[in-house]
C-alpha cells in the first residue's frame, strides 16, 4: 500500500531534497543528508520505526529520487548506509 507525507518529514524526503541543489534556508537534515551521502530519522513518518535513505543523483535519473530502507531496528540501519549507498551508485551506473 502506497503513502505518501511531505517531503520535509522522514529519511526519504530529506533524501530526495538532497538530490536537488542547495537552496537558501533549507532545513540542516538536507544538507547533512548531502553532505553525508544519507539521511536517517527516528519516528518522523511512522512511529518506532528506523528510515534511511540515499539520495540519487537527479541529473542521471532525471528526476528527484532516492533509496529508501524502513526498519524497526535500529542497527538494522545503521548496518545498511554502505549498501544501499553501494546500490545507488550501481542503479546510477545503470541509468547513465
Amino acid at each position: 500500500e502506497a503513502s505518501r507525507h511531505p517531503l520535509d518529514l522522514g529519511a526519504a524526503g530529506h533524501a530526495i531534497l538532497a538530490s536537488e541543489p542547495p537552496r537558501p534556508g533549507e532545513d540542516p537534515r538536507v544538507s547533512a543528508a548531502r553532505a553525508s551521502g544519507y539521511a536517517q530519522t527516528f519516528g518522523e513518518v511512522e512511529p518506532g520505526m528506523h528510515g534511511l535513505a540515499v539520495p540519487l543523483d537527479a541529473g542521471i535519473c532525471g528526476v528527484p529520487a532516492c533509496l529508501n530502507l524502513i526498519t524497526v531496528r535500529r542497527e538494522q540501519a545503521e548496518a545498511a548506509v554502505t549498501v544501499l549507498q553501494q546500490a545507488a551508485r550501481a542503479l546510477e551506473a545503470a541509468l547513465a
